[in-house]
């Protein structure tokens, strides 16, 4: 017997940019309902761990500086692995100021 089985594949998922310690929902869909995505991410200052499998919710890390990582997600099924589809999340950072000191002047004094 020969068995053929088909190649899932996953939809584009869109670049994301938002504020540190917003949530970012990751949902993965393709051709196949019961495919099973896997990711990696390779910069986890953004809040989500190196690898995972599957829809996730998370909420982003604040940073000083903005963070970008690369998620490439990878749908398989029956042993068949689609190809990869990447996209990047990009977590900056919420700004801040000092709180000036209080100044008393007198009218007319700069």
């Amino acid at each position: 017997n020969i068995t053929v089985k088909p190649v899932p594949t996953a939809n584009p998922v869109a670049d994301q940019a938002v504020c540190g310690g917003d949530t970012i929902q990751l949902t993965f869909v393709g051709s196949s309902p019961t495919a099973t995505y896997n990711w990696t991410n390779n910069n986890t200052n953004i809040g989500l761990s190196a690898t995972g499998s599957g829809n996730r919710r998370f909420a982003t890390k604040a940073a000083p500086t903005a963070q970008t990582a690369t998620i490439v997600v990878m749908p398989t099924e029956n042993g068949c692995t689609g190809a990869a589809q990447t996209f990047t999340a990009t977590v900056r950072p919420v700004p801040t100021m000092t709180d000036p000191q209080d100044v008393g002047k007198c009218v007319g004094e700069p």
